[in-house]
């Protein structure tokens, strides 16, 4: 028997009128796969292994900063599009999450580097 592999994110309830939401980018065509939210899942036999995530936000920031899992400073974004694994003009970098649960927040700041004070933080 095949099992799927299958990913379950936690993405903490979001506070903010600055982080708005999360975006689950197929990297490999850079088109939009949906919302991620609290408790989803991702069926990487649906979606493919070339992911990212984007954080979507309201206003203009400095930065946004990653977490991910027990990683505090997992990747830090000065320019939108603001993205959890990275990207090069736009372009999106690919990341493959492993199997099991994970947890992504995103913290607003006013500067870049992760700078200048926080905004707001999803939490």
């Amino acid at each position: 028997n095949y099992i799927y592999p299958h990913c379950f994110f936690t993405v903490l309830s979001l506070c903010s009128q600055t982080i708005t939401g999360f975006e689950l980018i197929d990297a490999a065509t850079e088109t939009d796969i949906g919302a991620l939210s609290d408790d989803s899942t991702i069926d990487l036999a649906i979606t493919g292994s070339e992911l990212n995530v984007r954080a979507e936000v309201s206003g203009s920031e400095g930065s946004i900063r990653f977490s991910y899992d027990n990683n505090p400073n997992f990747q830090t974004e000065n320019i939108a599009p603001y993205a959890f694994a990275g990207d090069t003009n736009g372009d999106y970098a690919s990341w493959t999450p492993q199997i099991g649960e994970h947890t992504i927040t995103a913290t607003a700041y006013a500067a870049a580097n992760a700078m200048g004070g926080e905004l707001k933080k999803s939490h």
